[in-house]
């Protein structure tokens, strides 16, 4: 096993999941991969005037947001090699981007928890984690 990708969210899950991954890239002296994905709601659809400034403004919130949760993330396990780790931000579905890039890349496992910061969270499976379960190739490990 080469490559493990940790889709996080930010929510209470994160720190476990990123544990759980780092354990297992340690195992498989794996790189690690932690991922954020921000969706930003089309606006448009929404509103009869022109939202394309307070698109800019959300996106940029978004980004920082991302960046701060991968930040946040990458200091649960401070003690793991920086040449080993990559943090990546994408925007789009995160059910979607997670299977896609784990496709592209080679990705070995992905390690996420089962529940987000959805609405029904603790409803069983989370809507994106099953989504992935379903949808990706690579095996996937729910925490």
């Amino acid at each position: 096993m080469k490559t493990v990708l940790v889709p996080i969210d930010g929510s209470d899950c994160t720190e476990l999941a990123v544990t759980k991954a780092r354990e297992m890239a340690d195992f498989y002296h794996a790189k690690l991969i932690i991922m954020n994905i921000y969706d930003i709601p089309t606006l448009r659809s929404y509103f009869d005037f022109d939202t394309e400034n307070r698109e800019d403004n959300i996106l940029q919130d978004l980004r920082a947001r991302s960046k701060k949760t991968l930040e946040t993330a990458r200091g649960f396990i401070p003690d793991f090699s920086d040449d080993r780790i990559e943090l990546v931000s994408l925007e789009g579905d995160p059910a979607d981007r997670i299977v896609d890039y784990a496709k592209l890349n080679d990705v070995e496992l992905i390690v996420m928890g089962s529940h987000g910061m959805g609405t029904f969270r603790r409803f069983f499976l989370g809507s994106v984690s099953h989504k992935v379960v379903v949808q990706a190739e690579t095996p996937v490990m729910i925490i």
